[in-house]
C-alpha cells in the first residue's frame, strides 16, 4: 500500500497503518469508535468526524486493496443504518454484518474484548452475512405478480394506445415536431385526459405566459359545445372564448389537480428550480404525470456547444431517473434538427442523440399540407418513433379541431368528449343565475 493511498485514506478514515495488511485476510473492520479500532487492531478503520461512507470515494484506491467491508458495531440501530450506508457506497465491494447476539449483550468491541477476550472479537465474522453489492439484485426476488407495467395515463386516442398500453409509470416520453404543428397542443390535451382519468399534473411550459397558457388550456377544456365565436370586427379574425360561468367550473374542476411552473420568478428555466419544483409537487400533490415544454428553454450551467449538448443529455437523464423514482410519466418536448421535406425520424430530434437513447418512448407530429389532407381524411399525423416496452411503430391519423383547439383519431371521440366539469365532478358546487340575474363574481373574481 502506498503512502499517496494511506494519505488519501487518512482524510477519511482513523487507523493505525503498522496494523493494516490487505492480505491478511482481505477484510477491512469499519467500527464506530477509535478505542474499538485499538480494541480489534488489524484491519480496524472508523470514520473521522464530519466524515462517513459517503466519502468513501476519496480513497477508492485504498479500499481496492480489501476484499469486503465488515460492519463491527454493536449498537443494532448504528449497526444496520452504517451496514446500508456503506452498501450503497463502497464501490461495489461486499459488505457483511454479524447478527446482534454476537456481541453478547456488550456495547462496543472494547467491551466484548474486555470481559470475553480476543477469540471473542476473531469469532464475530463466523455467523455474519454478506449483504451483495448495492444495486445488484437476485432476479428471484423481483416480485411481478401483481401485474408488469402499469399505464399511469391514457391519451384516448385508441389507435395509439392499443400500440404503446398508454403511459407508463417510470417512463420519459419525447415529442418533437416542427413549429407550429401542434405538440405543445397535443400535450396540453394530454394532461387533460390525465386529470380526467383522476390523475394530478404538472407543467412547465419555457414560451407561453400563464394568462394565455390557461386561455388555451381552457378552451381545450370547454369543447366545441361551450364555446362563444368572436370576431374581431378590424381584422375579421374569429377567435373562441368561454363565458365566466364555464370558467369557474372548469377551475373548480381542475383545483388541486393541475399545477403550473410559474415562469415569473427568477429562476424559472433552470434546471435545478424545474426539477426540484417536480419533486414538490410528486412529493406534496401527488402529481404523476408531468410535461417539459421544452427542452430548448431550459438554461444549463455550460460554457462551449458542446457542454451544452452535454448538459441537455444530463438533463434528459435526470427527467427519467425522476419518472423511475416516482414512478411517474415524464413528457419532454424536443425541437426536431432542420429536416424539411421529409418525415420525421427518431435522428431528427434536435441536440444531442442521448436524448431519445434515453427515452422511453419518443413521438412525432407533423401537419399534413392541404392537399396530402384532403386525399388521407386526416390533417396530421401521430408517427411512434421509439417504445421500449411493446416496440411498436406506427403512424396515426389525427383530426385537429381549429376551434377548440384539440386533436382526434379518427372515430372523433375527442373532439366531441365531455370532461368531468360538464359531469359534476367539481369540488364545490356551482349555482347557474338566470339570464338576468346578478353575477357578483362578475367583475371581482373573473379568472383570466
Amino acid at each position: 500500500m502506498t503512502d499517496r493511498e494511506l494519505a488519501a485514506a487518512g482524510e477519511v478514515l482513523l487507523f493505525d497503518p503498522a496494523f493494516l495488511n490487505p492480505r491478511y485476510d482481505g477484510t477491512l473492520w469499519v467500527c464506530a469508535s477509535p478505542e474499538d479500532v485499538y480494541a480489534q487492531g488489524i484491519n480496524a478503520v472508523c470514520f473521522l468526524p464530519g466524515r462517513g461512507p459517503e466519502d468513501l470515494k476519496r480513497c477508492r484506491p485504498f479500499l481496492n486493496q480489501f476484499d469486503c467491508l465488515f460492519v463491527a458495531v454493536a449498537e443494532e440501530k448504528a449497526r444496520k443504518a452504517l451496514a446500508g450506508e456503506l452498501r450503497s457506497a463502497a464501490l461495489g465491494k461486499p459488505v457483511w454484518v454479524p447478527p446482534g447476539q454476537s456481541f453478547r449483550g456488550c456495547a462496543s468491541l472494547a467491551e466484548l474484548k474486555s470481559r470475553h477476550g480476543t477469540e471473542a472479537l476473531e469469532s464475530l465474522p463466523m455467523d455474519a452475512v454478506e449483504l451483495p453489492a448495492y444495486g445488484l439484485i437476485d432476479l428471484s426476488d423481483v416480485d411481478v405478480e401483481e401485474g408488469g407495467r402499469r399505464a399511469v395515463a391514457v391519451s384516448g386516442i385508441s389507435t395509439l394506445d392499443g400500440a404503446i398500453g398508454g403511459f407508463g409509470e417510470g417512463e420519459l416520453s419525447v415529442w418533437t415536431g416542427r413549429r407550429g404543428e401542434g405538440k405543445s397542443t397535443l400535450l396540453s390535451q394530454l394532461l387533460l385526459e390525465a386529470i380526467d382519468q383522476g390523475e394530478r399534473v404538472f407543467a412547465y411550459s419555457g414560451e407561453l405566459p400563464k394568462k394565455l397558457f390557461k386561455r388555451w388550456t381552457l378552451v381545450q377544456a370547454a369543447g366545441s359545445a361551450n364555446l362563444t365565436a368572436l370576431t374581431d370586427p378590424v381584422t375579421g379574425r374569429t377567435d373562441y372564448a368561454v363565458d365566466a360561468m364555464k370558467r369557474r367550473r372548469i377551475d373548480e374542476w381542475w383545483r388541486g389537480r393541475y399545477f403550473l411552473y410559474d415562469l415569473e420568478i427568477a429562476s424559472a428555466h433552470d434546471e435545478g428550480s424545474v426539477l426540484s419544483m417536480m419533486d414538490y409537487a410528486n412529493l406534496r400533490y401527488g402529481c404523476k404525470v408531468f410535461l417539459v415544454d421544452n427542452a430548448m428553454t431550459m438554461r444549463f450551467r455550460q460554457g462551449s456547444d458542446s457542454d451544452y449538448y452535454r448538459a441537455q443529455s444530463a438533463f434528459v437523464g435526470r427527467l427519467s431517473e425522476f419518472a423511475k423514482r416516482h414512478s411517474c410519466h415524464v413528457h419532454l418536448v424536443a425541437h426536431p434538427r432542420k429536416s424539411e421535406g421529409k418525415a420525421l425520424a427518431a435522428d431528427d430530434v434536435g441536440g444531442s442523440g442521448d436524448i431519445v437513447n434515453r427515452a422511453d418512448n419518443a413521438f412525432a407530429i407533423e401537419r399534413l399540407p392541404e392537399a396530402a389532407a384532403e386525399q388521407s381524411g386526416y390533417t396530421a399525423r401521430l408517427s411512434i418513433l421509439k417504445n421500449r416496452q411493446f416496440g411498436a411503430r406506427k403512424t396515426v391519423g389525427l383530426t385537429f379541431l381549429e376551434d377548440c383547439r384539440r386533436f382526434s383519431g379518427l372515430d372523433g371521440v375527442l373532439g366531441q368528449k365531455h370532461y368531468g366539469w360538464e359531469n359534476g365532478e367539481c369540488v364545490q358546487q356551482i349555482v347557474e343565475l338566470p339570464p338576468d340575474g346578478n353575477d357578483p363574481w362578475e367583475t371581482s373574481h373573473e379568472s383570466t
